[in-house]
């Protein structure tokens, strides 16, 4: 049997259904040999709290900035000492962008490019480094939203419906 090493990237670490990604990070601490978590602030806090032998670097990276998150795979790759990787979770996400009508661009662009752009800019940044492992796979999170653009009659979601029907149409 041939061991392989696995490297997992955990993008948007911090918040909501996260936690989840971490449990399983646990879960497979045994047959994981490295974890990369990155997030867009400290991402340090999350990886003390995971209390295993798994070897974990942590990254701070704005992932709908492509030179923030080609830096962020350069870093993986020095301090993981790999040139491919194994499992990309795409999670990172913020609420806002509202109205078309009433928020301002810069806030519909924020919450736009984070949601949807972060997922196309975590593929992009990684797939050469999942294409050279001798597995790999691409889990982007969206959410009901993605499916269901509406919270309510009276609240404007747009910005963050689109981006989650965009990633839902662009994983299928």
């Amino acid at each position: 049997m041939i061991e392989m090493l696995v490297v997992i990237i955990l993008i948007g670490i911090l918040a909501g259904i996260a936690a989840s990604r971490l449990d399983w990070v646990r879960y497979r601490a045994d047959s994981v040999a490295r974890g990369v978590l990155a997030d867009l602030s400290a991402a340090k806090r999350t990886a003390v709290s995971l209390q295993t032998d798994v070897r974990i670097t942590t990254h701070v990276a704005d992932v709908s900035d492509e030179g923030q998150m080609m830096k962020f795979r350069d870093e993986v790759e020095t301090e993981q000492a790999t040139d491919k990787i194994n499992l990309l979770f795409n999670n990172a996400g913020v609420g806002g962008g509202g109205s078309m009508f009433t928020n301002t661009r810069d806030e519909w662009g924020r919450t736009f490019g984070i949601c949807w752009g972060g997922v196309y800019l975590g593929v992009r940044t990684f797939l050469p480094m999942l294409a050279r492992a001798p597995e790999g796979h691409i889990v982007n999170v969206s959410s009901i939203n993605g499916e269901w653009a509406m919270l309510g009659p009276d609240i404007a979601h747009t910005a963050y419906s689109a981006a989650k029907f965009a990633v839902r149409g662009f994983s299928e």
